[in-house]
């Protein structure tokens, strides 16, 4: 049975996500997110808890239909992966174009509709806009806006661009479904041209307040995989002596 659109007593209209015919905390908008993702843990089994930890690579055709033979990409069928080891993070490679992909998209979110609590999937990716291809760094941009790279785009000296660069990608993102964006990370070397490097008048703008810089992590980077194999369940930010703590990043 698909998720319905319902109206509640008071007119309010929702999706029954659980498709128990009744508006849950979670499925409510209005209120608070914390009490939404307190509702929808509490509805949780143990599977769907363990799914909400992993982000294989997934796959689509280039017609924009789901995935359903292995490739490199992905080697498991897109239905196994949603409704029967309830997966919901993924991160893709190759793509269809972008009207394609914003197909496959909404048919990847029907399919996630099948699944008991009818949890939405969030995509990823790595950069995708740059001019170089670099599988363990970015992905050739193909059919969206070409930017120069982060140090090319620090070298202009231009705050401006550099947030016009974001919005524009952010837009570009948003309209094929990907969620999140997967950065380089520390000490890879193929992450030297995700730097945006300074000079001296830019650190100077910092010092002397001429500009504010802004940008924090939105997680933990744990320092070893034993650190990740020691985390408890359920548990943020609990890595001991993490590479980057939750919030790393300057601060004014």
């Amino acid at each position: 049975m698909g998720v319905k659109t319902l109206h509640a007593d008071d007119g309010f209209v929702f999706r029954d996500l659980n498709k128990n015919g009744r508006l849950d905390p979670y499925e409510d908008s209005r209120r608070p997110l914390e009490e939404r993702v307190e509702d929808l843990l509490a509805q949780m089994t143990l599977e769907e808890k363990a799914g909400m930890l992993f982000q294989p690579p997934i796959g689509m055709n280039a017609n924009g239909s789901l995935k359903e033979k292995s490739d490199f990409f992905s080697e498991t069928p897109t239905a196994e992966l949603v409704t029967t080891r309830l997966l919901n993070h993924f991160n893709v490679f190759a793509i269809a174009e972008p009207r394609l992909m914003a197909e496959w998209y909404n048919r990847l979110q029907v399919l996630a509709e099948e699944t008991r609590l009818g949890i939405p999937v969030t995509i990823s990716s790595d950069p995708r806009h740059s001019f170089s291809h670099n599988p363990a760094a970015s992905i050739f941009a193909g059919a969206f806006s070409q930017w120069p790279e982060p140090i090319g785009l620090a070298a202009t000296g231009n705050p401006a661009l550099v947030e016009e660069f974001g919005d524009i990608a952010r837009q570009e993102y948003l309209a094929v479904g990907i969620r999140a964006v997967i950065p380089e990370i520390a000490a890879e070397s193929a992450a030297l041209i995700a730097n945006f490097g300074a000079n001296d008048a830019a650190v100077l703008d910092v010092i002397f307040g001429r500009f504010a810089p802004t940008g924090k992590l939105p997680f933990e980077l744990p320092s070893s995989m034993e650190a990740v194999r020691n985390q408890k369940e359920d548990v943020p930010y609990d890595s001991e002596h993490p590479l980057f703590p939750f919030g790393y990043g300057l601060t004014y």
